[in-house]
């Protein structure tokens, strides 16, 4: 395949000296609000301007006789899948995912995950656009791992974790990646669905919700996608796969309740070091036993290799702490239809405080499954015109 040089590009156009002079100032405006250093923003600028750099129009790729004839079949399904986001399940319409990217790395960006020792709540990074998030990312490992290094100096427990792909919340037309363009179909397709609805709606400083809320939606969007594909052996192995990632929730999510008794205690730090080995070791003994009788648990054998801790609970409990909650709200709202789920999110998305919040989702879910129809008109405050903006005052 032809490759086009990657160039300095912001949107469609190139970047000239003011607009880049003007985005060093939105960095600096960022640095003396939020704390974080100048590089930080620098490197998050720089990796972004890189993504944008090497978008190619996936239609411009499919008219290109240079293109390879395996990677214009792939790019041709998640066109397929794109239409279907917005024609049949009401996703936004824009230019999201209708772009590739070869990132010529194995991930897209790096997260740094970080926990206290001896607690499972995570330390956050704060930002003004996007709120305090439970992790912190980078477009090279090598700045990822370095700034791991330090905050496991200051005593945390940290986790790196390379991530396959990521949504700038509609501001900009993010591509599809490299990274991702060779999965499985059902899996890209979730990514799709799954970045999209980061779109719909987006809970400033509760990256909790935002990222249950757009799992939920995921796993909608994917059943419905293969349905309507009557696709049955695809279906057949999603369901698998999910029933394993409802395992790998359930197990972790008993680990951190665990841990979070353990922590509270009034027992000596001593004692809590030798509990929070024994909790690890038992969890990871569970999933061996479990892999035994689950084949496609091994899917998550990486995770469990590795020298598990407090911040990796952190990088779980971020995706699946609120999803069953969400996933009762979504069975409530008038059978699953998904225009009335977001309804209801957008509506709790509104509530200010994060823990009333919660309760609020906790307690919808202990009501009669019948609730009332809410309009669609209900969504502009969080429609496509509106990408990624909190509810929060």
């Amino acid at each position: 395949m032809q490759k086009r040089r990657a160039g300095n590009w912001f949107f469609e156009t190139p970047v000239r000296p003011q607009r880049l002079f003007f985005m060093l100032v939105i960095c600096l405006v960022l640095v003396v609000i939020n704390g974080c250093s100048l590089g930080y923003y620098a490197q998050a600028i720089g990796g972004q301007m890189q993504v944008l750099g090497r978008r190619e129009s996936i239609d411009k790729l499919l008219r290109d006789p240079d293109t390879d004839a395996e990677l214009k079949e792939r790019l041709r399904r998640v066109l397929e899948i794109r239409n279907f986001a917005s024609d049949t399940l009401g996703l936004p319409e824009n230019g999201s995912y209708r772009y590739y990217a070869d990132l010529q790395r194995p991930f897209a960006v790096w997260n740094v995950f970080a926990a206290p020792e001896l607690s499972i709540e995570p330390v956050e990074s704060c930002f003004l656009v996007i709120g305090c998030v439970a992790y912190r990312g980078y477009f090279k490992e090598a700045s990822a791992q370095r700034y791991a290094q330090r905050m496991a100096k200051k005593g945390n427990d940290v986790y790196v974790a390379g991530i396959s792909a990521y949504s700038t919340l509609g501001r900009f037309n993010d591509p599809v990646f490299n990274t991702m363009i060779h999965w499985d179909e059902w899996q890209l397709a979730g990514v799709i669905f799954h970045e999209l609805a980061h779109q719909w709606l987006y809970v400033k400083s509760d990256s909790a919700f935002s990222e249950a809320f757009a799992t939920v939606v995921e796993e909608y969007a994917v059943t419905t996608w293969l349905q309507s594909r009557q696709s049955s052996s695809e279906l057949a192995d999603y369901h698998e796969r999910h029933a394993s990632r409802a395992i790998f929730a359930r197990i972790t999510g008993a680990a951190r309740a665990d841990l979070k008794i353990l922590y509270a205690a009034d027992d000596t730090e001593a004692h809590k070091r030798m509990g929070k080995s024994r909790i690890f070791f038992a969890l990871k003994e569970e999933f061996y036993q479990l892999s035994n009788e689950h084949p496609d648990f091994e899917n998550f054998a990486a995770f469990f290799e590795q020298d598990l801790n407090n911040a990796h609970l952190v990088s779980v409990a971020t995706y699946y702490e609120l999803m069953p909650d969400l996933r009762c709200l979504l069975q409530q709202a008038a059978a699953g239809q998904l225009d009335v789920f977001l309804a209801l999110a957008t509506e709790l998305a509104a509530i200010r405080d994060k823990e009333s919040r919660r309760q609020r989702l906790h307690a919808n879910c202990q009501r009669p499954a019948a609730r009332r129809a809410t309009s669609r008109l209900s969504l502009v405050v969080a429609g496509p015109s509106q990408p990624g903006i909190s509810r929060e005052k």
